[in-house]
């Protein structure tokens, strides 16, 4: 299964659109993908949020917190997409109020 994807935000910025990327991703069902990046890949949800695209998807990063390798996963109901994976994956700590 597949799914057509423009990967662009509603959100805007202040910087001009130079152009938009539509590619087609692997989508699964939700459950067996989770299973198989827990099982399989030893990845772990590390966080997730609401998206403001059209699909009104939920995005997720996955970790895995020995090798670093991570998954990036837009979800919709029952069927979740792989949006990207690589590997070593660093954390950045910012503090709460901490000035941009």
């Amino acid at each position: 299964i597949g799914m057509m994807c423009a990967l662009l935000s509603n959100n805007s910025y202040s910087q001009k659109l130079e152009e938009t990327v539509k590619t087609e991703l692997p989508c699964y069902n939700t459950q067996e993908l989770f299973k198989s990046l827990r099982e399989k890949f030893k990845e772990l949800p590390l966080l997730t949020g609401k998206t403001d695209d059209n699909a009104n998807s939920t995005m997720s990063i996955w970790l895995n917190p020995v090798n670093n390798d991570w998954t990036i996963i837009a979800t919709k109901k029952d069927l979740s997409c792989v949006v990207g994976t690589g590997t070593d994956m660093n954390l950045i700590t910012v503090r709460k109020g901490t000035a941009i």
